[in-house]
C-alpha cells in the first residue's frame, strides 16, 4: 500500500511518500506527479518508504528528466533504510538527490 500526501509550501510542492512504492502501487506517484506537473518546485519525500523496487525508481528517474527538460527542479528527499540502499545500488544518487 502507498500512501501520496500533497503539502503545499510558499516556495515547492512536496509529495509525501509511506508505505510500498512498487509496481502494484506506482500509478498512485504517477497521478500524483501528473496533478503537480505545472509546479515549479517539487519534492518526492521519500522518507516513509519502507520499500521501492525499479518500478518506483523509474518512476521517479522519468519524473526527474521530464522536470529538468521543461526547467523546473524535482527533488527526491529523505531517503532511508532499504530506500536508501536502493537508490545507491543503482547509482541513482547523483541523479536523483541532486539539486
Amino acid at each position: 500500500m502507498l500512501t501520496v500526501d500533497v503539502r503545499r509550501e510558499p516556495d515547492r510542492t512536496v509529495l509525501v511518500l509511506s508505505g510500498e512504492l512498487d509496481m502494484a502501487t506506482g500509478h498512485l506517484l504517477t497521478g500524483a506527479l501528473a496533478r503537480v506537473a505545472a509546479e515549479p518546485r517539487v519534492d518526492v519525500d521519500v522518507s516513509g518508504l519502507s520499500y521501492c523496487d525499479s518500478c518506483g525508481l523509474n518512476i521517479m528517474l522519468a519524473a526527474r528528466h521530464r522536470a529538468r527538460r521543461e526547467s523546473r527542479e524535482l527533488r527526491v528527499v529523505g531517503p532511508r533504510g532499504f530506500v536508501a540502499r536502493v537508490i545507491g545500488a543503482c547509482d541513482a544518487s547523483r541523479v536523483l538527490l541532486g539539486g
